[in-house]
């Protein structure tokens, strides 16, 4: 199967685009998908793909073509064709940069029972900074 055959939707301003082929649930979820990513041309290929982690989640990605740079537990590892990148359920990643070129990666997991989906955790985690960022009034 083509890669623009596959039903998908875009995340992070369009700069990736997912497409799903295997999606089960069976008491927490197995997913697949394949993503490819964009350089932002404007920020000169920086990604802005927020620190989060998955505390029920087993996390592999596979580099496909080009080159990907994620942040996992505060070291950056690039992700190529052919190399696996595993990362475990809790440790905190994400993508400061998607590196020289864009890139098409696959991407396998399984979620424990109660596990966050991305979605729910980027809002989340979005209120969290928003609450953050309102200055504090003190009563008197």
């Amino acid at each position: 199967m083509k890669f623009d055959e596959i039903v998908g939707n875009e995340s992070y301003g369009g700069l990736n685009m997912y497409r799903p082929f295997l999606d089960k649930d069976v008491n927490g979820h197995v997913m697949m998908r394949v993503v490819r990513g964009t350089r932002s041309p404007k920020d000169k290929g920086k990604y802005t793909q927020p620190d989060h982690n998955h505390p029920k989640r087993d996390l592999f990605m596979v580099g496909i073509e080009g080159t990907r740079i994620m942040n996992v537990k505060g070291k950056n590892v690039l992700l190529k064709p052919g190399h696996i990148l595993y990362i475990e359920p809790g440790d905190n990643h994400y993508s400061p940069e998607l590196g020289s070129e864009d890139f098409v990666a696959l991407e396998l997991w399984y979620s424990a029972p109660g596990d966050e989906s991305e979605e729910e955790q980027m809002n989340r985690l979005k209120l969290q900074a928003e609450r953050e960022a309102k200055p504090k009034v003190r009563k008197r």
